[in-house]
């Protein structure tokens, strides 16, 4: 701890997610937890030596989402929570007398676990409760509420680990002391290899790779990109090692392939790019006339009469000059164009797009004659039309002081001639746009001065969230599950599954609701019980992981695996 350089990689495993760990360093190990994701249905609790040798399973069965691990060193027992099936339990360092210590409505998704003096300390990552239980007389007090989430909570006791250190009494080692169950042993830093009593460096010594073969590590945040996307152009790593030129860096010296194209020094990109009309490099070279000029297309591509380019035969006749300025050779005039169907409107340029698209202030014909003449499908008799939102609205709101088109338009031209009726509209005017919420569909806005968005979730939730509580007005005494911002009330009675539910759809709500994939970490609650929304929803997990072969789903527990229509899980 005196120098934080001494860093020795101990486990390294690509499958490999631990979440809790705990350590019992007189007997010279290390426990730790992983939870179930996509490709491991359960979750479970390991422990090796704390050099990371001899590692095995402790628990198998039972877990879905272990954490919080904790050890009772004077009666050699092991406590942890699961956060999925709300229970928390105990096993003996040896492996035997595994128990429920507490389970049932009193735990609401459990996090972090501390023990101390027959006492259990937790907290509840959603409701950002801190618990205590009394493992005598089975009691259970809130010590606290914080801004969820929360997340570990430890309890620091000099008591709970006495005597002497093997390391600092019976060994010197020149940078790290490692204990084990037969004695400490002496270890150097990644990169490094003990040579008698030093460290000397590693010839030759390559960091460890959290990724495959198939792919790169990004310098910085250790995320996996594909090779493919390596000195591209984008930064894929969003710290910018994929595109590095300096020296050492991917693209230092990165050759270009058969098909690729190079510029800006080591920049590579695909010959398609190349004299397509769009500028790629930075120095411009693609487009240059020089290489432009000569260039001759493949036989499955247009080649444009001015500007030489070369375009999918898609692009011709697709009512779109797409040859560059002053070269229009890929819309010539006899052109073709297909007959819309009944359900279509037909541009002016001969395009075809759906009817539902017409009047909805999108150029979707790109020539604007979809969005001409709307006010037509209007009733001038008894409505008006709003251009910017394409509806129509009563035409008594015309002019009543309220802007009922968003762009003010039946609001504009009116004439006031009462002076009380001025200072009513202005008045009403100033209040509508108080009203006037900027929230999202999923979000509540508080009615004070503040004017902030929240979650619909924590509506009539039984805490303050707006700083005047204006989101537990007009609730009921006793907070309901929401669903979409309409809270219902809670059933009585437990439900019993008849659903059939097929992985990897899930079920929730008690087993009475089947979600699939697609619907989960999707910001909109699917479930009455929130299940499908929270916990590691904002981690992007499938952002990280390589372990779905075709679409991974970011999901509360992780993510999970899904296939195409054609395809099933195995």
């Amino acid at each position: 701890l005196d120098n934080s350089n001494y860093r020795r990689t101990v486990i390294h495993d690509p499958k490999f997610h631990p979440r809790a760990i705990v350590l019992d360093p007189k007997k010279g190990l290390m426990y730790w937890s992983d939870w179930a994701s996509g490709t491991s249905p359960n979750g479970k609790i390991e422990y090796s030596w704390m050099n990371g040798e001899q590692r095995k399973v402790f628990v198998d069965s039972g877990l879905q989402w272990p954490n919080g691990l904790t050890i009772d060193y004077f009666d050699r027992k092991l406590y942890w929570c699961d956060a999925y099936l709300d229970k928390i339990e105990r096993i003996g360092l040896d492996g035997t007398g595994r128990k429920v210590v507490f389970h049932g409505s009193d735990l609401d998704h459990p996090y972090g676990l501390a023990y101390y003096e027959k006492l259990l300390f937790w907290t509840e990552f959603q409701k950002g409760t801190v618990q205590c239980l009394n493992l005598e007389n089975n009691t259970v007090t809130t010590l606290s509420t914080e801004n969820a989430p929360l997340f570990e909570i430890r309890v620091f006791d000099n008591s709970t680990q006495t005597g002497s250190n093997p390391c600092q009494d019976t060994l010197e080692c020149a940078q790290l002391c490692l204990a084990t169950p037969t004695g400490p042993v002496c270890a150097c830093k990644d990169g490094h290899m003990t040579d008698r009593a030093t460290c000397v460096p590693q010839a030759n010594y390559t960091q460890p790779s959290r990724c495959p073969s198939t792919h790169f590590q990004c310098v910085k945040n250790l995320r996996c990109i594909d090779n493919r996307f390596v000195c591209d152009g984008d930064d894929d790593c969003h710290d910018g090692s994929d595109e590095s030129k300096a020296p050492g860096g991917a693209c230092e010296a990165k050759p270009c392939g058969e098909n690729q194209f190079r510029c800006d020094g080591t920049f590579c990109i695909s010959n398609h790019w190349v004299c397509d009309g769009d500028r790629d490099c930075l120095d411009g070279t693609d487009e240059s006339k020089a290489k432009c000029s000569n260039i001759t297309c493949a036989p499955s591509q247009f080649t444009c009469a001015k500007s030489h380019r070369c375009i999918p035969p898609a692009w011709v006749c697709d009512s779109e000059v797409d040859c560059g300025e002053g070269d229009d050779s890929d819309e010539k005039q006899d052109c073709k164009f297909p007959s819309c169907m009944p359900w279509e409107f037909q541009c002016a340029n001969q395009l075809c797009i759906p009817l539902d698209y017409v009047c909805d202030s999108d150029d979707d014909c790109r020539d604007g004659t979809d969005e001409l003449n709307c006010q037509d499908i209007c009733d001038n008799k008894t409505q008006i039309y709003c251009p910017t939102d394409s509806i129509c609205i009563p035409l008594d709101h015309k002019c009543d002081g309220k802007s009922d088109c968003s762009d003010g338009s039946d609001e504009a031209k009116c004439v006031i001639t009462d002076k009380e009726e001025k200072q009513k509209e202005s008045k009403e005017s100033k209040q509508r746009k108080k009203d006037q919420s900027f929230c999202e569909k999923n979000e509540f806005q508080c009615k004070d001065v503040t004017r902030s968005c929240i979650r619909k979730q924590f509506v009539c939730d039984g805490r303050n969230d707006c700083l005047d509580g204006s989101d537990e007005l007009n609730c009921d005494s006793k907070a309901v599950p929401c669903k979409g911002g309409q809270c219902k009330p809670a059933s009585t009675t437990p439900a019993t599954s008849t659903v059939n539910c097929t992985s990897p759809s899930r079920l929730c709500d008690n087993g009475t609701t089947c979600i699939t994939p697609q619907q989960l970490c999707d910001t909109k609650f699917d479930c009455v019980d929130l299940s499908d929304e929270g916990m590691r929803c904002d981690e992007n997990v499938c952002g990280f992981s390589l372990e779905c072969s075709h679409n991974c789903h970011n999901a509360p527990d992780g993510f999970v695996c899904s296939c195409p229509p054609h395809l099933h899980l195995q």
